[in-house]
């Protein structure tokens, strides 16, 4: 080996481990990165990631405590013709107040991707409770049934039965719909379809044959050739 071979392959090799070196900090940076922020699971934090606030009910305005009123002071009222989980869907500093049953409902059945993970967070803290009652005309007879009734519902659980079963028919409904949907936008191929595929079969499989009968050429050829050489050098 001479000192020019000898210079080039260590010149190679110090340049393949370089190149190895860079490639595998890229890899180790883009799988530890951390691309994402974690989800906001208290009112603290949605003030702090200085989030807006649409809402059209004024929950906050009595309340005397100091979130609650920097929280007021962030609520915009966006109308629009499309539902507002879908407005801040959109955007990346945008909150929504909604019922927790009925934000994690729309949720599961219309924000969801592919893979059927939820595309919206529900913070786990509640900004107010309450109670959601039955209006019956004044001095009616039948309130006291009617209060028993529905603490007797309530107490075998039969009201979160009713509500998880029609929430859960209602998503599998719609999820049936979609896949129905998307299967019938599915449609046989046809030789229209299909004919370009034939046609580079039809090239590759022709310039295979020329290829072929080309080396088959020249091995005649250069067997000829040899034979008429042999000849020559006998007459000579």
């Amino acid at each position: 080996m001479t000192i020019s071979e000898g210079f080039f392959l260590t010149t190679l090799y110090t340049t393949s481990i370089v190149i190895v070196g860079l490639v595998q900090g890229v890899l180790v940076k883009s799988f530890s990165l951390v691309i994402h922020f974690e989800d906001i699971n208290s009112l603290q934090q949605l003030i702090e990631y200085n989030f807006r606030i649409i809402n059209s009910f004024d929950i906050f305005h009595d309340d005397s405590s100091e979130i609650m009123k920097k929280l007021n002071e962030r609520i915009e009222n966006i109308y629009s013709d499309v539902s507002q989980l879908s407005v801040i869907l959109k955007s990346k500093d945008l909150a929504y107040f909604e019922r927790e049953r009925d934000a994690k409902y729309y949720i599961e059945a219309n924000f969801t991707n592919d893979e059927g993970r939820p595309l919206l967070h529900v913070v786990e803290e509640c900004p107010i409770s309450y109670f959601i009652t039955y209006i019956v005309p004044l001095g009616s007879p039948y309130i006291k049934r009617i209060n028993e009734l529905i603490m007797e519902f309530s107490e075998a659980g039969l009201i979160e039965y009713w509500y998880s079963s029609m929430v859960e028919n209602l998503i599998k409904g719609k999820t049936i719909h979609e896949h129905r949907v998307h299967f019938e936008k599915r449609r046989p191929f046809s030789m229209k379809d299909v004919e370009f595929s034939f046609f580079i079969l039809y090239a590759g499989l022709t310039l295979s044959i020329i290829v072929f009968s080309l080396e088959l050429s020249a091995r005649y050829l250069k067997e000829k050739f040899l034979k008429i050489t042999e000849q020559i050098s006998i007459i000579w």
